[in-house]
């Protein structure tokens, strides 16, 4: 029974101090990893909203091949030709740069941000003081586990040879 315990507290110190380590070296690299993958995913957003712009334009010239009244729009607002038999009403204040009937598609959704818990722990576990003493910490507890749970033939070992 006394070896179980001598496991399990060496398991327990032990564990603890390589999830320091771990902690130390791998939640900064895995903030820079969250943040590529934002960057990546934005990336794609604004690709996938390119490519949804080249369709829709491309079903615009199809239209202005084709249909009559969006011609006589476009000849209305880029050539101030008007239709003799009928009146127009101009607006000034919606007035714009870009042609009546262009398509426009919704921007792209922005990607969600990494969590906020991560990068705060990778922030702070970048500062040299920080990460030396979480190290020294953990190196201190695993020596720790390693001479306290040690099975006692060891140590009756070392005294026969002595």
């Amino acid at each position: 029974m006394a070896a179980a315990g001598r496991m399990v507290g060496f398991i327990l110190l032990s564990g603890a101090a390589v999830a320091a380590f771990a902690a130390v070296v791998l939640v900064p690299e895995y903030a820079e990893l969250l943040h590529a993958r934002q960057g990546l995913s934005a990336q794609a957003g604004r690709t996938d909203e390119m490519e949804r712009q080249i369709r829709a334009n491309e079903r615009y010239i199809q239209g202005i091949l084709s249909d009559p009244v969006l011609n006589k729009r476009l000849a209305m607002f880029q050539g101030d030709l008007w239709p003799g038999n009928s009146s127009v009403a101009l607006c000034p204040a919606e007035a714009t740069d870009t042609p009546p009937l262009v398509p426009r598609v919704a921007p792209a959704a922005p990607p969600e941000p990494p969590p906020a818990w991560v990068l705060q722990a990778a922030e702070r576990l970048q500062r040299p003081r920080v990460a030396r003493g979480l190290l020294l910490l953990s190196l201190m507890s695993l020596g720790t586990a390693t001479f306290l749970f040690a099975p006692p033939h060891r140590y009756r070992r070392a005294k026969k040879a002595a």
